[in-house]
């Protein structure tokens, strides 16, 4: 049936087979038999030396479980433009890494109005990246699927107008 497809196709469009994916979008793709294993190592590892963090010591968690964050810290202002293309070379890394997903969103909340807690935050995520840089998301086909969940809430722990955040 694939193989009927790409015929029909390539009647229709220029078209070239390049076998299996490998990469895409950044992503390093490894496929054998009823398993994929997608990454990001290549890319991580890019953000990492854009940043000058390639020699970092890793961090074991993502972000500092007692921190508070606001808006009016009173610690130095940084530069926002840098801080934001962190953030999304951090959202981006959230395709094969979606434990790292609260700690990004968490900070995105201060794109307009980042200090110097905000920034070191974000480059602890990055050090947490370095420790796990060759994790991914792993696909496998299975007979029987078991599903768990989590709900987590700080309750108010949104300094800036006492809302909690769910995760």
């Amino acid at each position: 049936m694939i193989d009927k497809f790409k015929e029909e196709m390539e009647n229709v469009f220029e078209m070239t087979g390049l076998g299996k994916m490998t990469f895409f979008l950044g992503m390093q793709v490894h496929q054998k038999n009823n398993e994929i294993f997608v990454c990001q190592e290549k890319y991580a590892k890019e953000v990492l030396m854009k940043f000058n963090m390639e020699e970092c010591k890793s961090a074991a968690t993502p972000m500092n479980q007692k921190e508070k964050f606001c808006r009016e810290d009173g610690a130095e202002k940084v530069d926002e433009k840098l801080f934001r293309s962190l953030i999304g070379c951090l959202m981006y890394l959230t395709t094969t890494r979606p434990y790292i997903m609260h700690a990004v969103s968490l900070l995105s909340r201060y794109l307009h109005c980042v200090s110097e807690i905000h920034f070191q935050e974000a480059k602890r995520i990055l050090r947490y990246v370095k420790g796990i840089i060759d994790y991914g998301i792993w696909f496998n086909k299975v007979e029987r699927l078991s599903f768990h969940g989590y709900s987590y809430s700080d309750w108010a722990g949104y300094v800036d107008d006492m809302r909690n955040t769910s995760g």
